[in-house]
C-alpha cells in the first residue's frame, strides 16, 4: 500500500509548504499549557478510556450544532476516522468525490469494496459535480452497502460543498448508504456549509484539531454521528486510547482556559491572515504564469503547465523548498502542486523561489 503525504522530519531543514495546517502559529498559551502537564508528569498517566471530559469540551465547542457528548467519538485524526468506517460499515460500493484526500481508494482495495470515483469542477470556491453520476452509481449499486466519501473544504482542491447538495445528494442515494465527511478544516467553514448543520443520521463527520490549531505532533480528532448504534460501533472498535493523555487534556484545558470565545477569536484571527496572505501569494504566481485555484483552506492548489514534477522539485531544491506533488490525487497531472499558506515572511521565500523557477525555465515574470 503506497502512502503520500505532505510534511516530514526528513524536511526539516527546508521550508515546507508540502504539509497542511493553519497559517498562523499556535496559540501561545499551548506553550505553557503543555510545559504545565509536564511537570505534573502527566505523559506518565495512562489517558481515561471514556474521554468523557473530551467529549464534553468538544460538545460545548460545537454548541452551535447542538451536538451532544454522546454523539462524539474520539480519534486520532481524520484518517482513524475514515479506517474505523471501513471496518464498522463494511461498504461493498465506495463513492469518491475526487480528487480527495484521504487513503479511500487502498481502504477500498483491502475490504473489497468497488471503488467508484466521480470528479468534480474546482474552477470556482463552490465545488460543482454532476450529481446524476452518482444517481447512476447508486442505481448500479443500490441494493449494496455504499459508503460516500466527500472532502470539505477540498482537498487539495479548496473549494467548498453547499448544504444545499448534501441534501441532494441524501435525496438522490438509498438509505443504507453512508456519507462520510471529512472537516479536517472545518473550522474554515461557516455555519450554512458544514454537514453538522444537517443533522442527519447518514452523516458522519470527521474533524481533527491537528491542522486547525497547528499541532501535527500532538494528533487529536473526533467523530459526530448522530444515531447511537452507529457510535456505539465506532466506541467498541475504536482503540482503546486512541488519543494520548497530553493531547486529550492540552485540547480540554485550552478549551477551559481560553473559552470558547478564545478559541473562535484565535480562528477568526487564522481566517484573516489566511485571507491576506492567500492574496498576495495569488497576485506574485500569476504573474509569473501559474494557474491558481479558489480556495477557501489554508493551502492552494496551482496548476504550472509548462513544467512537470519532479523537474520543479529538483529546481526549488536549491532554494530549499518543498511543495507537495498533486499528482498522487486522483484525476491531477505532475502539472499540478498544492501548496500550503503560512506567515507573510515563508511566503515570500514560496513565491520568490517560484518565480525564480519560472524566469529559469524562460517564463515572462511581472
Amino acid at each position: 500500500m503506497t502512502r503520500f503525504h505532505g510534511g516530514g522530519n526528513e524536511w526539516l531543514d527546508y521550508y515546507d509548504f508540502s504539509g497542511t495546517g493553519n497559517s498562523l502559529p499556535p496559540p501561545r498559551i499551548i506553550d505553557k499549557l503543555l510545559y504545565e502537564m509536564i511537570r505534573r508528569r502527566w505523559h506518565t498517566i495512562r489517558p481515561e478510556h471514556s474521554y468523557t471530559f473530551y467529549r464534553e469540551k468538544i460538545s460545548e465547542l460545537l454548541a452551535p450544532f447542538s451536538v451532544e457528548p454522546n454523539e462524539i467519538v474520539p480519534v486520532s485524526g481524520v484518517s482513524d476516522a475514515l479506517r474505523l468506517s471501513f471496518l464498522i460499515f463494511k461498504p461493498k460500493v465506495v463513492v469518491v468525490l475526487e480528487p480527495c484526500s484521504g487513503e479511500h481508494r487502498e481502504l477500498s482495495r483491502l475490504f473489497g469494496a468497488k471503488y467508484a470515483p466521480v470528479t468534480f469542477n474546482f474552477e470556482e470556491s463552490i465545488c460543482n459535480i454532476d450529481l446524476s453520476k452518482i444517481e447512476s452509481l447508486s442505481i448500479s449499486y443500490g441494493d449494496k452497502k455504499g459508503l460516500i466519501v466527500v472532502s470539505n473544504p477540498s482537498n487539495p482542491a479548496g473549494c467548498m460543498y453547499e448544504n444545499r447538495f448534501f441534501e441532494l445528494l441524501l435525496d438522490a442515494t438509498p438509505r443504507n448508504w453512508l456519507v462520510f465527511m471529512n472537516e479536517a478544516f472545518g473550522d474554515y467553514l461557516d455555519y450554512s456549509h458544514s454537514a453538522l448543520s444537517l443533522h442527519s443520521e447518514r452523516v458522519v463527520v470527521a474533524r481533527s484539531f491537528n491542522k486547525t490549531l497547528g499541532l501535527q505532533g500532538l494528533r487529536a480528532g473526533y467523530i459526530v454521528a448522530r444515531e447511537k448504534e452507529l457510535v456505539t460501533k465506532y466506541d467498541a472498535v475504536r482503540d482503546p486510547w486512541p488519543i494520548s493523555t497530553l493531547a486529550a487534556k492540552l485540547i480540554e484545558m485550552l478549551i477551559e482556559e481560553e473559552g470558547l470565545s478564545g478559541y473562535r477569536s484565535f480562528i477568526e484571527r487564522s481566517k484573516r491572515s489566511l485571507e491576506t496572505e492567500k492574496k498576495y501569494i495569488y497576485k506574485m504566481l500569476t504573474r509569473a504564469s501559474y494557474r491558481l485555484y479558489p480556495s477557501v483552506a489554508p493551502y492552494i492548489l496551482i496548476e504550472h503547465a509548462w513544467i512537470k514534477h519532479p523537474q520543479i522539485d529538483l529546481m526549488l531544491d536549491k532554494y530549499r523548498v518543498r511543495i507537495r506533488d498533486a499528482s498522487t490525487y486522483y484525476g491531477l497531472s505532475k502539472n499540478f502542486s498544492r501548496i500550503a499558506v503560512k506567515t507573510r515572511s515563508k511566503n515570500k521565500v514560496l513565491t520568490w523561489a517560484l518565480r525564480q523557477i519560472a524566469v529559469e525555465s524562460g517564463i515572462i515574470v511581472y
